[in-house]
């Protein structure tokens, strides 16, 4: 039986419901199920993977994640100035 795909979709849940796992999960599926290849990471993802940085250190979510640190500096600029 195929998993249900996890989903950001609604709204973006509060740090004590985002998990490492579930967000590893969405980030796979997303990656399994993309369009094409060189797709950018959708915001429903760059969120709470920016969650997670404030409790796990930012390599080892660059690491598990495979987000290049520049991805992950432009896409957080981005967000700022989107968010502001």
């Amino acid at each position: 039986m195929k998993a249900q795909p996890f989903s950001f979709n609604a709204t973006t849940p509060s740090k004590e419901q985002i998990s490492f796992d579930a967000v590893l999960q969405a980030m796979e599926h997303w990656r399994g199920n993309k369009a094409k290849y060189g797709s950018a990471i959708p915001d429903e993802l760059w969120s709470p993977i920016f969650q997670l940085s404030e409790t796990f250190p930012p390599e080892k979510i660059r690491q598990v994640f495979a987000i290049s640190g520049y991805s992950c500096e432009r896409e957080h600029r981005f967000l700022l100035i989107v968010n502001t």
